[in-house]
């Protein structure tokens, strides 16, 4: 992350899960005063915050969002998020893999941050990879840690459920994931420009593939995305110009 620059999640950092924790009294404000009192000083300092997921997508312009966090505020989201609501939670029965941080908010968050996606509050879309031993979250979901594994199910999420049905145009998708991302931690990657590194990902927008956490290349297996079948996938990756094989 570049200098200067702060990670923020204090506005989901405390509680479990949107209005499921509400009713247990583990959560705090999505806009919570810590993150305003940060993106205060990070205007002071000159820096530039990364604000993950916020509620204060509701007002989605720009210049809202803005005007709120300062114009050195960066936003990204991940597919969970844009995806999941927070009813997930009670319908898996407070599976451990739908504990994460932030923890999933309401459909009302959802459409807002979707929106965010589209018209460009949202800065870049994270895989937010969070690999447990499944020891860890075989346990109460009270004690399990936040967390669950994104890297093998991002491209394939997005492709299926925003690219697809039409919310969001598939260049847009490729700026959320590439240069998007490459912008906010300021790195030379994320383009196809004469000169830039020449590391790609390959996409097949037809290849159907479900989601089998037993089959993922991670050793962890906490995804709530068990099961779930997807058009779109990731085929082949390039680094620095050269193909790269998994063993």
């Amino acid at each position: 992350m570049p200098k200067g620059a702060v990670e923020h999640w204090t506005s989901f950092s405390s509680g479990w899960c949107g209005a499921w924790s509400l009713a247990m009294a583990s959560t705090v404000p999505s806009t919570s005063p810590a993150t305003r009192a940060s993106t205060s000083a990070d205007e002071r300092s000159g820096g530039f915050i990364l604000v993950a997921v916020e509620k204060v997508l509701r007002a989605t312009s720009r210049s809202v969002s803005s005007r709120w966090c300062g114009d050195t505020s960066q936003v990204t989201s991940t597919p969970r998020h844009l995806l999941l609501t927070d009813r997930e939670v009670a319908e898996s029965t407070f599976s451990t893999a739908t504990k994460m941080k932030p923890p999933l908010r309401s459909a009302a968050d959802v459409e807002a941050l979707v929106a965010g996606l589209v018209d460009g509050t949202v800065d870049a879309i994270a895989s937010d990879h969070a690999p447990h031993h499944p020891d860890e979250k075989d346990v109460q979901f009270s004690t399990a840690p936040f967390g669950i594994l994104g890297l093998e199910t991002t491209v394939s999420l997005c492709l299926d459920r925003l690219v697809r049905p039409g919310v969001l145009e598939l260049g847009r998708l490729v700026e959320l994931l590439s240069t998007g991302p490459a912008r906010v931690l300021d790195l030379p990657g994320g383009s196809l420009a004469p000169g830039a590194p020449a590391d790609l990902t390959l996409i097949d927008l037809e290849r159907q593939v479900t989601v089998r956490a037993g089959e993922f290349r991670s050793k962890s297996r906490n995804t709530p995305f068990e099961g779930w079948t997807l058009t779109g996938a990731a085929v082949g990756t390039l680094l620095d110009g050269e193909p790269v094989r998994l063993p």
